[in-house]
């Protein structure tokens, strides 16, 4: 389970590293709903806090999206953690099961605080 959880980061990293600087398809384009409506979605200026980021601007990541500069830095965060932890796998305690229901509501409440920023911000 950690080696998955690690290889899963891992993955996930990398994508999120390199696909706003190769991004042959064009599917970082303009935001469907900024485009039509003008308002921005949740995950509007994301790539602007991964290109942040990666540049060390730790400021303007946050600007442009907390939530997505969180998430980014949280990300390869948990797979060097579950690296870490593989051989101690045997002895870690299981975790304990988690109701998706009672994850909900907190996990709506920080992308709807996270997107109430973005409008109100004006980005």
């Amino acid at each position: 389970f950690l080696l998955a959880c690690f290889l899963a980061a891992a993955a996930a990293t990398l994508i999120a590293v390199l696909l706003p600087y190769a991004d042959p398809l064009g599917l970082l384009g303009p935001c469907p709903l900024r485009a039509w409506t003008g308002i921005p979605c949740p995950t509007c200026h994301g790539t602007q806090a991964l290109r942040g980021l990666i540049a060390g601007d730790w400021r303007s990541a946050f600007a442009a999206n907390p939530l997505a500069a969180l998430l980014l830095l949280l990300l390869p965060a948990g797979g060097l953690l579950a690296l870490l932890a593989l051989p101690f796998a045997s002895r870690l305690p299981r975790p304990r099961r988690v109701r998706a229901r009672n994850l909900l509501l907190p996990l709506v409440g920080l992308l709807a605080a996270n997107w109430l920023y973005l409008l109100l911000s004006r980005r």
